[in-house]
């Protein structure tokens, strides 16, 4: 009988310790993402949905402007749509085309300064061109930059070759990107912009493009460059480039852009613009006095929006710690996160995590996550970190236990 006694108390004890851990949500919260490892798999912040960008943002823009572009908008890097005219009628887009060709490329090119052999069909391309000879050898480098500051068709072609093999497969490559991104209404048909049935887009996909590319280091310091002196690989003379962006003289803040023209789009440009961490982009398509709109859309942009960070240091909570060298853990996100709001609203923070955890814990581990409102409507979620590593003091607590165990079971026999 004593020993069915105990039995029963064990099983007892055991239920009592269950519940009690039950009681704590040791689990991820719910929507929390993770990869094989554990880990959230998108890193500090989930990425922009290119598929949703600049779409499901209100229109925020409340002043006046004048522009003479058909098709035009103004949003905010992350998609906030600011201003907008017919930005969803597709055109031809000139060579504006070559902010997707510079990207692809640079995706795919592991060395800028390895060479390549100019292929004889890329000789001869009418239009901007920097010259280049029929087996003249050239770095990744030059033909980028060459691409995108002096709108050189023959680098582009060139350089579209070099990555894929032929025209064709780069081009391939820019519409699976395109579609990749959710440019529904892209379609390219070659990499350098010249007029051809087919190759057209719309203002609200060429900005969803631009934010994309921004991401890229490599292609903001291109866009930025004013002027490069390159020398021919013979060292038998050099190409000056010189960026056809104005407004990287003229306009307080701009990052860069690239311009574009022929007959049948008329003159289009996209260019990118920060001031005080808030990033805008702009894209005009035929439009007669793009430099003053984008000058115009700027001004209204920057008067109408504004930035709030969150930083490891004001955007953290505290996690209680269980058996462990210290009591409680601070969560934070891993790096500066910038969003951009209406001028006079207001950012607030709610945090979703667990309810404690055992140590040990480590220094990176990630629970939960900080869920950003403005003005009080859920607008995104980023995960949360362990800033320290917490020692376990586990071979105590289980010895406590046990012996609370044992102590149970004699005073049972007695």
């Amino acid at each position: 009988m004593k020993k069915i006694i105990k039995i029963v108390s064990l099983v007892l004890v055991f239920a009592v310790i269950t519940a009690v851990l039950a009681e704590f949500n040791f689990s991820d919260p719910p929507g929390t993402s993770k990869d094989a490892d554990g880990d959230l798999s998108d890193g500090n912040i989930v990425k922009t949905d290119y598929s949703t960008f600049a779409v499901n943002s209100a229109l925020i823009g409340t002043g006046s402007v004048s522009v003479s572009a058909r098709s035009c908008i103004l949003c905010t890097s992350d998609g906030m749509v600011i201003y907008e005219k017919q930005a969803d009628v597709p055109l031809p887009m000139a060579s504006i085309t070559k902010v997707m060709s510079v990207i692809v490329a640079l995706e795919k090119i592991e060395d800028l300064k390895d060479t390549v052999v100019v292929s004889p069909l890329a000789v001869g391309i009418e239009g901007s061109s920097v010259y280049l000879r029929e087996g003249e050898r050239v770095d990744f480098e030059t033909l980028l930059y060459s691409a995108m500051l002096e709108s050189a068709n023959d680098a582009t072609t060139a350089l579209a070759i070099a990555v894929s093999g032929t025209e064709e497969a780069f081009v391939a490559e820019m519409n699976r990107k395109a579609d990749e991104l959710g440019m529904s209404n892209t379609e390219f048909q070659n990499p350098h912009g010249l007029s051809e049935d087919g190759h057209y887009t719309t203002a609200r996909d060429y900005a969803r493009l631009m934010a994309y590319a921004l991401e890229n280091d490599t292609f903001r310091q291109i866009i930025s460059t004013r002027k490069k002196v390159v020398a021919a690989d013979d060292g038998s003379f050099t190409r000056v480039l010189t960026n056809h962006n104005r407004l990287l003289i003229t306009y307080k803040g701009m990052l860069g852009g690239k311009t574009g023209y022929t007959r049948a789009s008329g003159r289009t440009l996209v260019t990118a613009a920060q001031r005080n961490e808030t990033t805008l982009i702009c894209v005009t398509i035929d439009a007669s006095n793009d430099w003053n709109d984008h000058t115009s859309l700027y001004d209204l942009g920057f008067q109408t929006v504004r930035t709030e960070v969150l930083t490891p240091e004001n955007c953290g909570t505290e996690l209680p710690v269980a058996a462990g060298s210290k009591e409680s853990v601070t969560l934070t996100i891993k790096e500066d996160f910038p969003i951009t709001i209406p001028i006079n609203s207001e950012v607030t923070v709610d945090y979703v995590q667990p309810h404690m955890r055992f140590a040990p814990v480590k220094k990176g581990e990630s629970f939960g996550y900080a869920v950003y409102y403005i003005d009080g409507k859920k607008a995104g979620e980023i995960p949360l970190y362990a800033d320290e590593d917490i020692l376990g003091a586990e071979p105590e607590i289980k010895s406590g236990i046990i012996d609370k165990i044992k102590g149970f079971f004699r005073k049972e026999g007695n």
